[in-house]
């Protein structure tokens, strides 16, 4: 009886032991092929963004086509870019088709109400380790408190630019500007919020205290000073305007005023003591992108030092990644806009959230009286 126990037991346990390594042999089987499958997934999303590529969203003169070389032929990825002119092009275009977007580059206002609605990805340092190079002065700024959604990208202010060969003495205030004396030769932006924000200060209004009562002040300022801006067509950017001598005066951003300076020292940079517009673009993720790994490596890219300072040399706004400013020249490092002492920096101010409904009103406003 305790042979054939025994006997049993033998053969109960060599059976166990074929059955178990059966298991083991499938178990290795199916990890092999679950790995393989997400190695063939991983390659079929690969091909899908070499084949695809990434699709940006940006504004103009802000992306050189040098840059977005460089990173075509270090990662074989193809950059498709639509370009636009303001935030509120760039809203309409991403709400219309928010899935065919990777990356975006908005402005502040465009920022907050993005960051609000929930539609940008979390940006992640372990995956975007050039994060780090980002200047903490620009951390937790109103758009994205957080610093979770948006990177800085390039930032500057709102000023005045004249022709000092054909405008006599000097020109400080926007009152200076729209006057009957230039009418005709005044060149603003086509964003009309911009035009509004010099209003609100030269009112010594701030955003945030523009109230329905004090509205109609806001609105008489405009009206006086809009139908002295020329009619030079949709499109044309105020630099050009001044270039070619159509405008003697223009409203326009510090990075293209650095420029025409550069070119011809007879143009001449001023930011009234009243206040100004401080502008920050950002890049930012899509929610709905379908090439996150893609859109990461290229925000990263675009922060490496040489290429974030090969772009503000190009572009010369002011750069928020601290290491790529050690890169560039001498005379570019201390950029006129955001580091000159010329002016208090406390009257500085970012605009409020498209959907802020009174600049909705004042856009609308604007948009019906000033030259076209």
């Amino acid at each position: 009886m305790i042979g054939w126990r025994r006997t049993l037991l033998r053969q109960n346990f060599f059976r166990m032991a074929w059955i178990l390594s059966k298991c083991l042999l499938l178990s290795v089987a199916v990890a092999f092929l679950l790995a393989s499958c997400k190695r063939a997934a991983s390659v079929a999303n690969v091909k899908d963004v070499s084949k695809e590529g990434l699709h940006l969203l940006v504004k103009s003169q802000y992306l050189p086509a040098s840059v977005v070389a460089v990173f075509e032929k270090e990662t074989g990825i193809p950059v498709r870019i639509q370009v636009c002119d303001s935030d509120v092009e760039m809203q309409g275009l991403f709400a219309t088709s928010p899935k065919v977007y990777d990356i975006l580059q908005p402005g502040e206002s465009l920022a907050a109400d993005l960051v609000h609605e929930r539609r940008l990805a979390p940006l992640s340092l372990e995956r975007i380790p050039n994060l780090r190079n980002v200047d903490s002065c620009f951390s937790g700024k109103s758009f994205d408190p957080s610093n979770q959604y948006t990177v800085p990208y390039l930032g500057g202010i709102l000023g005045i630019v004249y022709n000092s060969a054909q405008i006599e003495g000097e020109l400080k205030t926007y009152e200076d500007v729209f006057i009957r004396k230039y009418a005709g030769r005044i060149a603003i932006p086509d964003d009309n919020r911009e035009i509004v924000a010099c209003a609100l200060a030269q009112l010594q209004l701030g955003f945030e205290s523009v109230t329905p009562s004090n509205l109609e002040d806001v609105r008489k300022k405009l009206a006086a000073w809009l139908p002295l801006v020329g009619t030079y067509g949709p499109g044309i950017p105020p630099q050009t305007l001044l270039r070619r001598g159509d405008a003697v005066v223009a409203i326009m951003r510090s990075g293209e005023a650095n420029v025409l300076m550069k070119e011809d020292p007879k143009f001449k940079w001023v930011v009234p003591p009243s206040g100004a517009h401080l502008f920050i673009e950002s890049l930012a993720i899509s929610k709905e992108s379908s090439h996150l790994a893609a859109a990461e490596k290229f925000i990263n890219f675009i922060l490496r030092p040489d290429i974030s300072a090969s772009i503000a040399h190009q572009y010369p706004y002011f750069n928020p990644n601290r290491l790529a400013r050690s890169l560039l020249p001498k005379d570019e490092q201390r950029c006129l806009d955001l580091m000159s002492s010329d002016f208090p920096k406390s009257t500085l101010q970012m605009l409020p959230p498209l959907s802020s409904v009174i600049f909705q009103d004042l856009d609308h406003f604007v948009e019906g009286i000033r030259p076209q």
